[in-house]
């Protein structure tokens, strides 16, 4: 500052100082003001001028330097048009000359007469105590004579100056001090917020800032459901200063506590150190992203907030630190977690991979035989006729035409070398049962030495699920066998199965069913060590079983007592009736016809025939010795085994 201008402002203090007129109560008044460790503090310097306007003031305090440090004088509003402001601070004192008007003019620049206080400034001081509790409370003082707007410049009282008198404490001024409230650094705690993704683990670091070296501290956290803490654990910044107890605690997927305290016992001097420290680490994870739910468009981006949680525990822990063996509250900073879909992993799960098409063909049919197909080109598995109650064998069958190229950058010598198969079928277990073994015999896995081939099947309720595993070179020396390619069906193995029931029933090869054993099945064949999928419902896959239903009786039991109404078994029912029935079925008038129900039983000589020779060749069994007649006849009823045009129209069936 220029030595007119402190010159301007002394000169205002000692010339208008002469008058001393009788003055009410105006008032300089310095207000109080909070603050911890560290923090620059505000003071408002306020006038109170029931006295008249004012032309200019000076003001001048001062304060432990020890514990506040001088910042800075902050104009205000009163003094905002003031001509000179002289301000000089130092880290004890602080020092304000304010000239409203340096030169004459038509209107006069003043602070006007008030009964309420004006803001003539503020005064900055910073902090310097205490690094630890208790608070402590520093007085500003008004000082006269003392201190001086520049060096060397003459010392200052408080004053105002209205209508050119100055007026200052001994003139009736009222100076009132004002003081600085200051507490110790209060710690605090912040959780980060990170940024992640779906079904990927994310981390939140706990940061504690601390004024003064810490023994210990509790950090438990609180998180949104949707997301699930997983793990809590120290920071790698406490770990290196091995603390000799630590608390890990998840009471719940929401809910975790970390503790720690660096020394337990003993005199080892063990602290966290005062500033900013990384202290704790809480893991969280999500639902991975889902086929099902999640494609094509992702599932929305979702923030989960981390809440500094004082509740938890049992006993109840607090967030504290710990210093000097007294507990601090420290302030809480929470944080949050935002997730999204990750593009990438949603790209790769929603995209849509065809699976190749199936070009190996199953089939199953009569064991041993097949037949041309529709076309005459290939031949394929034939169907299969059984009767009710009679065993058969269901033979199961590929094709792999040399034409089929599986994959074209395959090697010549494996492209059609089939080295295994897992083959997969349901059956009507209603109607048929797998009686469990099976045979090669004659086969394409005999003619090339199959090494494995495994069976099993299970009834779960009405269907059954049948399992076979074929793996052609299973067992040292590996010499490469497989299964050749053809252009006709080629058998792999017959299976046992009986017929229960009349009812005809379907065999199919269905993807994915476990048999007795608890892994899926799909039916595939393995070529050059990949996985290639066999179609068996396109061609020829299902086969269905005829089941054929014919009359049973007994040879020469013509008019049926062995199946109307006397139960015998076989040639016991062949009587003297039943000759009778026949001559009378042939030369009997129309109103003593006997009509036969089954001309089957007439035939008695099984020539295909009813007629009188019928009669006679009963008649030689009953009376002349003769040989039994043609079956079925020692047995209970049963099937014609040389079926002919007569029937049994009216008999029972075997499917009755």
């Amino acid at each position: 500052m220029d030595q007119a201008r402190v010159f301007k402002v002394v000169s205002l203090g000692l010339v208008l100082g002469l008058v001393a007129p009788v003055w009410a109560t105006s008032e300089l008044k310095l207000g109080t003001g909070t603050g911890q460790l560290g923090d620059t503090v505000g003071i408002p310097l306020t006038l109170t001028n029931p006295d008249g306007d004012v032309q200019g003031l000076v003001f001048s305090a001062e304060w432990d330097s020890a514990k506040l440090q001088g910042v800075d004088i902050v104009n205000g509003p009163a003094i905002a048009t003031a001509d000179t402001i002289v301000p000089r601070i130092a880290d004890g004192f602080g020092v304000l000359g304010v000239v409203m008007q340096t030169s004459m003019g038509t209107s006069a620049k003043v602070i006007p007469a008030s009964t309420t206080p004006v803001l003539v400034a503020t005064l900055k001081v910073k902090a310097l105590v205490p690094d630890a509790p208790p608070a402590v409370t520093v007085p500003i003082t008004f000082v006269d004579g003392k201190y001086n707007t520049t060096q060397g410049g003459p010392a200052l009282d408080n004053i105002i100056v209205i209508g050119a008198n100055s007026i200052g404490k001994t003139d009736g001024l009222v100076l009132t001090d004002g003081s600085v409230t200051l507490s110790a650094q209060t710690g605090k705690f912040v959780v980060s917020s990170p940024v992640g993704n779906y079904g990927h683990a994310v981390a939140a670091t706990i940061t504690m800032t601390s004024p003064s070296d810490v023994q210990g501290f509790v950090a438990a956290l609180r998180n949104d459901a949707g997301i699930k803490l997983t793990s809590v654990a120290p920071s790698a910044a406490v770990t290196g200063l091995n603390p000799e107890f630590v608390q890990q605690d998840i009471y719940s997927d929401t809910t975790g506590l970390l503790g720690i305290v660096m020394v337990l016992q003993g005199t080892a001097v063990k602290v966290i150190p005062k500033g900013t420290t990384d202290i704790g680490v809480f893991t969280y994870t999500s639902p991975a992203l889902t086929k099902t739910d999640d494609c094509p468009n992702g599932r929305p981006a979702a923030t989960y907030t981390l809440t500094f949680d004082d509740t938890l525990g049992d006993p109840v822990k607090p967030n504290v630190y710990v210093v000097n063996g007294q507990s601090n509250t420290p302030t809480l900073v929470n944080g949050t977690i935002a997730l999204s879909s990750d593009p990438n992993e949603l790209k790769a799960l929603c995209e849509v991979i065809n699976p190749p098409e199936a070009q190996l063909e199953l089939a199953a049919g009569a064991c041993g035989k097949t037949v041309p197909d529709a076309t005459g080109a290939i031949n394929i598995p034939a169907p299969i006729t059984v009767t009710p109650g009679s065993a058969f064998q269901l033979g199961v069958y590929y094709r792999f035409p040399e034409s089929v190229v599986l994959d074209a950058t395959m090697a010549a010598d494996i492209a059609h070398a089939i080295q295994g198969m897992s083959i997969a079928m349901t059956y009507d277990a209603t109607a048929v049962t797998c009686l469990g073994t099976h045979s090669e015999a004659g086969t394409i896995c005999e003619a090339v030495g199959v090494e494995y081939l495994t069976m099993h099947f299970k009834a779960k309720g009405d269907v059954g699920e049948l399992v076979i595993g074929i793996l052609v070179d299973a067992a040292p020396p590996f010499d490469g066998q497989y299964l050749p390619p053809s252009d006709d069906f080629l058998e792999l193995t017959c299976i046992d199965f009986q017929q229960l029931t009349c009812k005809s029933s379907t065999f199919k090869f269905v993807d994915g069913i476990t048999g007795a054993g608890t892994v899926p099945v799909n039916n595939l064949a393995s070529v050059g060590n990949y996985s290639w999928p066999m179609k068996g419902t396109d061609l020829t896959a299902d086969v269905t079983i005829n089941v054929i239903t014919q009359a049973k009786f007994v040879r020469g039991d013509c008019n049926f007592s062995a199946i109307d109404h006397i139960p015998s078994t076989g040639k016991s029912a062949v009587d003297i009736a039943d000759p009778t029935a026949v001559v009378s079925y042939l030369f009997a008038p129309e109103w003593y016809k006997f009509t036969p129900k089954c001309l089957e039983a007439c035939d008695a000589n099984d020539d295909g025939r009813v007629d009188l020779a019928d009669a006679l060749t009963i008649l030689k069994y009953l009376f002349k010795f003769g040989d039994d007649l043609k079956e079925p006849f020692n047995t209970s009823p049963g099937v014609d085994p040389t079926p002919d045009h007569l029937g049994c129209a009216g008999g029972s069936t075997a499917c009755q």
